[in-house]
């Protein structure tokens, strides 16, 4: 299985990042306080997604 992990597949499917974020971790990708934070502090999670059974990855995986 090899997943898309390119910037662009990331964002492409921006959608199953924010449902994504907000299942599995709670956090609301629109809120105030959440774009108030570092990037890093997001991109963490987001790198996360890729590598847990998500809609995100399962959006990725190329055949």
């Amino acid at each position: 299985m090899t997943i898309d992990i390119t910037t662009y597949g990331i964002v492409t499917h921006w959608d199953l990042v924010i449902v994504d974020m907000r299942e599995r971790f709670q956090i609301d990708m629109h809120a105030a306080d959440v774009l108030a934070q570092p990037w890093p502090h997001i991109r963490g999670y987001v790198l996360s997604l890729l590598y847990s059974e998500t809609r995100l990855q399962a959006a990725l995986i190329r055949r």
